[in-house]
């Protein structure tokens, strides 16, 4: 399985996890030069969300937040 399919897998995977949350605002996966493929989460500014509920990593994945306008 290329990189690229296991970060669509762990893109789903937070979807179906995180999807219906208030914070949750979307992810996406793309690849970052230096770091390689990675999933960005997009997450509300100023709507709280239980500290360390994002995993870091995920099937060594990296897992970016991203904070955007609601």
């Amino acid at each position: 399985m290329s990189n690229l399919s296991l970060a669509r897998q762990v893109k789903s995977a937070l979807v179906a996890k995180f999807g219906q949350e208030p914070w949750f605002a979307g992810a996406g996966a793309t690849r970052e030069d230096g770091i390689g493929f990675v999933v960005k989460v997009s997450v509300k500014r100023g709507v709280a969300r239980p500290a360390g509920v994002l995993p870091d990593a995920v099937d060594g994945i990296t897992v970016q937040v991203v904070e955007v306008e609601r």
